[in-house]
């Protein structure tokens, strides 16, 4: 079954069910939306090894708007967990 660019919130997902799931969403095209009480465990199993910081999500917002050229597309910031 193709996922393919499906958002799924996916909570406790550092760990378990919760890590299962999101492994299977992601090989599946999912964006998956990962939450956890524990970042720590969370950021592990991120291949860029820790969470996105506000800042990184502002830049990237920013160089969309300002940039007339580029248009209908995702930017994905993921720390490179649909690779």
């Amino acid at each position: 079954m193709s996922l393919e660019n499906s958002v799924i919130l996916i909570t406790g997902a550092a760990r378990g069910l919760g890590a299962a799931m999101a492994r299977g969403v992601v090989s599946r095209g999912a964006r998956p939306i990962l939450v956890d009480l524990d970042l720590e465990k969370l950021a592990a199993g991120i291949p860029a090894g820790r969470l996105c910081e506000p800042e990184e999500i502002a830049h990237a917002a920013l160089y969309l708007l300002e940039n007339d050229y580029m248009n209908g597309r995702v930017l994905e910031i993921d720390g490179a967990v649909r690779l």
